[in-house]
């Protein structure tokens, strides 16, 4: 009987261990870029969700399916990353519209802005 309880706690802890690893974050982040297929790291595949939630209401982006009218169209600026964090801490009254400042900070500005430049063909800056 003991036996058999230790066996299947060593086939469940087995089990759990295999799942958990099968849903590791092992997934590829690709996307097309000004210079091609990109890898991203896992720092700009944060910062194309950031992108997602905070910036595609506004910008076009096409590898992160945003088509905003509002911003520069990013696919055409292709900025690198220190002009997208200069953006985003500082804001832009250029265009239609008004981009404030200080709409990310810390580390979300710097995935935001790996990601952005990585989008464009800059990789990390």
């Amino acid at each position: 009987m003991i036996a058999g309880v230790s066996l299947l706690t060593i086939v469940c802890a087995a089990v759990i261990a295999f799942v958990i690893v099968g849903n590791a974050d092992s997934e590829a982040h690709e996307i097309k870029s000004a210079r091609g297929t990109v890898t991203l790291t896992k720092a700009e595949a944060r910062g194309r969700e950031v992108f997602g939630e905070n910036c595609a209401n506004c910008h076009t982006l096409a590898s992160a399916n945003a088509v905003g009218q509002i911003g520069p169209n990013l696919d055409e600026l292709k900025p690198d990353a220190a002009l997208v964090r200069h953006a985003v801490e500082f804001g832009r009254s250029n265009g239609r519209g008004e981009m404030p400042g200080r709409l990310l900070s810390g580390v979300e500005l710097e995935e935001v802005a790996a990601y952005v430049a990585a989008a464009g063909g800059h990789g990390a800056s």
